[in-house]
């Protein structure tokens, strides 16, 4: 699991055979999804889906937790909050390491 979260709702017109697919986010649904298209801007890579780099694990915690933020899941435990603490400052270190990075270009 990504962290992705939305409603999808698919409406298909008979003619001329047209589907369209409406997604419905809560505004933490949204947060979550600009947040992650940023980040892959930045980093240049695609972490909407399944992975294991750092910024993909934050985002799966940073999903868990606006998700209880909606009463929609569990609170994050002792342990997940540490980890999240710690996936923040390496996140940060990475993106520290960007900008640095591009000042030199």
């Amino acid at each position: 699991m990504s962290g992705y979260r939305a409603i999808h709702v698919v409406v298909t017109e008979p003619e001329p055979n047209l589907k369209i697919e409406i997604q419905l986010r809560s505004k933490y649904m949204q947060r979550w999804a600009d947040l992650v298209e940023s980040l892959s801007s930045m980093f240049l890579q695609d972490f909407k889906s399944e992975g294991s780099h750092p910024v993909q694990e934050y985002m799966k915690l940073q999903s868990r937790m606006f998700a209880y933020a909606e009463e929609q899941g569990p609170a994050l435990g002792d342990g997940e909050l540490a980890r999240l603490r710690r996936l923040r400052a390496d996140v940060q270190e990475l993106l520290d390491g960007i900008a640095v990075a591009r000042g030199r270009e």
